[in-house]
């Protein structure tokens, strides 16, 4: 199965979601939510990327604590042996504890792994 989303750029993924769940309360039936869906997505989702100075600039918009980075390794697109110097030019300019969530505190927290 392949999902597509449409997103218009002056509504953003979480006005999207809201519409899409008027609808299917309307058109099928569905049970309200307690909440938002964009609210349930922040809560319980994590958004990855690599090699993408985007996921960086979008932090504010995506929530910096849903945002995470990753090598991609062992995989053929991953950037491996050079992650070093991607995330020196994903990072640039971003304060430390930015980067620190995404780059490994995000992961930490979502999977509670222990940190020490």
């Amino acid at each position: 199965m392949k999902i597509g989303v449409q997103l218009h750029p002056d509504r953003g993924t979480d006005n999207v979601m809201e519409e899409a769940q008027l609808a299917d309360e309307r058109l099928l039936g569905f049970k309200p939510l307690n909440q938002p869906p964009s609210e349930y997505v922040h809560e319980h989702c994590l958004w990855g990327f690599q090699q993408d100075r985007a996921g960086v600039e979008l932090r504010h918009h995506m929530g910096v604590d849903n945002l995470i980075w990753a090598s991609d390794f062992p995989h053929q697109e991953s950037d491996f042996p050079d992650s070093q110097e991607t995330l020196d030019w994903n990072f640039k300019d971003v304060p430390a504890d930015e980067r620190y969530k995404m780059v490994a505190g995000n992961v930490i927290n979502f999977f509670h792994f222990p940190t020490t």
